[in-house]
């Protein structure tokens, strides 16, 4: 008997361990294009090379752009201060672009709408 009740609670608990494991990840990936500028903007938050660039800075507003082709201003503005980024992204790639704008600079976190990910980050001085 003691055998049987150890038996099940094995098995729940395994159950238990898989639907765990499966929404940690699945929860990872995000679909850039159809995500709500919000949990972008969290997302975003969330990236180290973000989180060192902005350290103790107050964020005092941002915007995030509807999923969009990456326009020759945009391209321009990655191939004068982050040109490594161009390994990943062509102009007419699908993008979608958070910024934030805070008290010294403006931050701009370029996602991917194909690999669902960031694929360049500028920060630029005001």
């Amino acid at each position: 008997m003691k055998k049987m009740i150890w038996a099940i609670f094995s098995i729940i608990i395994l159950i238990i361990l898989i639907v765990l494991s499966y929404y940690l990840l699945s929860n990872n990936t995000i679909n850039v294009s159809e995500i709500d500028p919000w949990d972008l903007y969290d997302h975003s938050l969330k990236q180290n090379e973000v989180k060192a660039i902005l350290g103790n800075q107050e964020v005092e507003n941002y915007d995030v752009s509807p999923a969009q082709s990456l326009s020759q201003e945009t391209y321009d503005k990655i191939t004068n201060l982050r040109p490594n980024c161009l390994d990943n992204l062509n102009l007419g790639d699908g993008v979608r672009i958070v910024t934030y704008h805070t008290p010294n600079r403006n931050i701009d976190i370029i996602y991917s709408t194909e690999s669902n990910q960031v694929e360049c980050v500028i920060s630029q001085n005001k």
